[in-house]
């Protein structure tokens, strides 16, 4: 064996394009010009042009430049160990087919006492 020649020029930067599958075949990532894909038994994220896609079974989370969309066919908590604001410039809306159930130690509506145990 001869000697250690000198180090050669930089090469072009590395591209990849395709699937990168676990040793289990469970999970997946995809890679393509038109955006990137996980996938897994129980969910999915999708990042594209359109935004950004969470999925599982029974629920999505959509998110692009007009909006932020939950759907759900389970139930949907928040929960916060401090205060949830929720502001809109325009309509707010909250709606359910069946009942709605304000609890609070005080219940406002403009300011107005409307409510409380």
């Amino acid at each position: 064996q001869g000697p250690k020649g000198d180090q050669g020029d930089t090469g072009p930067a590395g591209t990849f394009s395709g699937v990168l599958t676990s040793p289990n075949q469970a999970y997946q990532l995809t890679v393509a010009d038109s955006g990137i894909e996980m996938a897994g038994p129980q969910g999915i994220v999708r990042i594209t042009a359109a935004g950004v896609e969470l999925a599982s079974p029974g629920a999505k989370i959509t998110v692009d430049v007009a909006r932020i969309n939950i759907e759900s066919d389970v139930q949907v908590i928040v929960r916060s160990g401090a205060s949830v604001d929720i502001e809109a410039a325009a309509i707010t809306s909250i709606e359910g087919s069946g009942i709605l159930d304000l609890k609070g130690a005080v219940i406002l509506a403009n300011g107005n006492v409307i409510g409380g145990p």
